[in-house]
């Protein structure tokens, strides 16, 4: 996961700005085990498209899961 995470942060730092990004490090997070930071970057993606149903979803499982 440290891999995926690094490459996902370098193309953030290149100037990738989309959702799916976010996305994917928040799934990186939760997999990972840290809630919060998931939650960080799946309200990031949700900034870039308030309508993007996979960050919707994620966030609501973690949130409402004890």
């Amino acid at each position: 996961w440290d891999e995926a995470f690094l490459a996902y942060r370098k193309a953030e730092g290149l100037g990738l700005n989309v959702p799916q990004l976010f996305f994917k490090l928040g799934q990186v997070a939760v997999a990972k085990g840290n809630a919060e930071e998931a939650k960080q970057y799946f309200g990031r993606a949700l900034k870039r498209d308030p309508d993007f149903l996979p960050a919707i979803r994620a966030l609501d499982q973690i949130t409402h899961t004890p």
